[in-house]
């Protein structure tokens, strides 16, 4: 992708826009003339009304920019056509690729997709004849930051895996744009599928990995989590012999594949052989090997290896607790699930709803039981 971002950057043709208004920065016009528009525009005013009333103000991309953004919900995306229209009509002004590609974008998201091919084939005849081929591809791709400066963390992160399933992976400036931005807001931006992401690639690598490491694996991870193994690995094999994902995530997500697929044995032999090339195990391949062990009723292998993960400094998170708690009380062995969900809290988790309503049950079965054997 660098690369082909590079021989993009070096086949383009200046363009006569101002390049300034590729940024996402509504400060450069001011707020109330474009939520003026944006006003007229719900309020349907026809165009000779709008053209007289703004008669006195001087388009250009950044005003153009902020109106287009004020209208980006779905609800408005036909009033965002009709402004674009309108102000192509203005004199003095022309409309450049990143007001097509915002506008795309809006038409896009709201499904009214033959008004945004009409607007894509009408810039790439615009951008064919003046030579700049790769303007458009450029503009589009680069505007899916927006996505992040507009705080749409989740529909963000959900294009980027959707792009990269189809075979067109975004640059790592987006990446980075999209986690950067995450991080520098309050945590609840990282709800969700990102910090699920996130989360469990810290537990396998033990540190933060790199955006693209993120995005890339979230990818395979989505997939096989949908069910679709042999398409997951495929494309985690291509992501390997490319390094675009590194190893010890890639045995732990073949480990993670081998399990869904009830294949345990062979999910362990992955994993002595991860061992033997000298990669450290992590809590998250050892949940995974809990969870089955759990599965099949074989609580004290699970338990086993709880205590196997905590002598080795690997750190429980709350599914590992979760599978105890809930394995433990199906058994009967209600002390014992007690006693999980005690370590559970004092580590900061909390336990899930169907684990604790396991507990509690066993616990209320085992009370009533032990009543009826007094009586």
């Amino acid at each position: 992708m660098a690369f082909l971002l590079r021989r993009i950057s070096k086949s383009l043709i200046p363009i006569p826009i101002n390049q300034k208004t590729r940024l996402i920065n509504t400060d450069s016009a001011p707020k109330d003339v474009a939520k003026a528009i944006r006003d007229s525009f719900r309020s349907s005013w026809n165009w000779d009304t709008l053209t007289t009333k703004f008669e006195s103000v001087k388009l250009d991309g950044g005003l153009v920019e902020s109106v287009l953004l004020e209208l980006k919900e779905p609800i408005d995306a036909k009033r965002a056509l009709g402004f674009f229209h309108w102000a192509a009509h203005r004199k003095c002004f022309e409309h450049g690729v990143w007001s097509y590609s915002i506008t795309i974008h809006i038409l896009a998201r709201a499904r009214l997709l033959m008004d945004a091919r009409a607007l894509l084939e009408s810039v790439l005849k615009k951008t064919a004849e003046n030579g700049s081929k790769f303007s458009v591809v450029d503009s589009l791709l680069s505007s899916y930051e927006a996505y992040a400066k507009l705080r749409m963390f989740e529909t963000g992160f959900d294009v980027c895996c959707y792009l990269g399933e189809h075979g067109l992976p975004l640059s790592l400036i987006t990446y980075n744009t999209l986690l950067h931005v995450v991080q520098k807001s309050d945590q609840t931006a990282l709800e969700g599928k990102l910090k699920k992401y996130v989360d469990m690639l810290d537990r396998i690598h033990g540190k933060r990995c790199s955006p693209s490491v993120i995005v890339n694996t979230s990818l395979v991870f989505s997939i096989l989590e949908e069910g679709r193994v042999e398409e997951g690995l495929m494309l985690l094999r291509r992501m390997l012999q490319k390094n675009m994902v590194l190893d010890t995530i890639a045995y732990s997500l073949i480990v993670y594949a081998k399990v869904k697929l009830g294949d345990v044995c062979s999910a362990w032999e992955v994993y002595e052989e991860m061992l033997k090339r000298g990669f450290r195990a992590n809590s998250f391949v050892y949940t995974l090997f809990m969870g089955a062990r759990c599965e099949g009723g074989r609580i004290e292998e699970a338990q086993s290896m709880m205590n196997e993960m905590e002598n080795m400094d690997l750190k429980p998170f709350d599914e590992s607790y979760n599978l105890l708690i809930e394995g433990c009380a199906k058994a009967g062995r209600v002390d014992a699930s007690l006693s999980y969900l005690k370590k559970m809290v004092e580590t900061g988790f909390i336990p899930c709803r169907s684990a604790f309503n396991e507990m509690v049950g066993s616990y209320v079965k085992q009370g009533m039981q032990s009543k009826q054997m007094q009586c």
